[in-house]
């Protein structure tokens, strides 16, 4: 197993610039090998400031050949305040000249499987006759070592073939559509975005304690052809060992 890579940044605004350098690198490097760049977005209120950072730099990426993805979404309606589409929306997709037809959405509107099944169409037609990858993928990480929404307990963590299932959160009975460890770790690069003092002690047993006890979601996403890469301020970061 390849040893992640992690990047520590001292405050808040670094930490999300550090993360749209990442990001506008990997762009870089997508549109190079395939002139285009597949950008999976994660959900909830961690990512909203590198998505500000990414469209006050929007001049520097190519949105005409960017095609955006989301990597789980509540299944909610899209201008609910729960909608991970909506957060994406407001902070990043309205300020930058995307396509819309470069967009796609999770319809959270609908059942959880009619959505999930939605999805895998969505995947299987824009992928086709190409490997069925995402270029850049983002994931956060949950207090219980959750990531997306692949929870502890819960079917979706033994999907090995679809690449989008229905799944539950079961802290609170709500339902959710997410990728899948196979679509997750086929990714050509992951990169987890993670910040605040109560994520300490997650983020330090899954880089620390890969293989070991507890079984935690995130700690079995590995990666196809690298290791993750943990962009984490220094709160987040001060369990790690040095």
């Amino acid at each position: 197993m390849s040893t992640p890579r992690i990047l520590t940044v001292p405050t808040p605004i670094k930490w999300a610039q550090t993360a749209a350098d990442l990001i506008i690198e990997q762009a870089r490097l997508a549109f190079q090998a395939r002139s285009s760049w597949s950008f999976v977005l994660s959900g909830g209120s961690t990512p909203k400031p590198v998505y500000l950072a990414l469209a006050a730099r929007k001049e520097q990426i190519d949105w005409a050949k960017t095609y955006i993805f989301w990597g789980d979404e509540r299944c909610v309606p899209p201008d609910d305040p729960d909608s991970n589409y909506r957060t994406a929306r407001e902070a990043f997709l309205d300020q930058i000249p995307i396509p819309a037809q470069n967009i796609f959405r999770i319809l959270g509107e609908i059942s959880p499987q009619a959505a999930a099944q939605d999805y895998q169409g969505t995947l299987d037609a824009h992928f086709y006759k190409t490997e069925r990858r995402f270029d850049t993928l983002l994931l956060g990480l949950g207090e219980d070592g959750h990531t997306a929404s692949l929870f502890p307990g819960t079917p979706a963590l033994a999907e090995n073939k679809k690449l989008v299932v229905p799944n539950t959160n079961p802290h609170n009975n709500t339902d959710r559509v997410t990728l899948t460890y196979p679509a997750i770790n086929s990714a050509r690069s992951i990169i987890f975005l993670v910040s605040g003092e109560n994520k300490a002690a997650i983020v330090a047993d899954v880089i620390q304690n890969p293989t070991s006890p507890p079984d935690y979601p995130a700690k079995k996403v590995t990666g196809t052809d690298s290791a993750p890469i943990w962009v984490l301020d220094q709160a987040a970061a001060s369990r790690l060992n040095t």
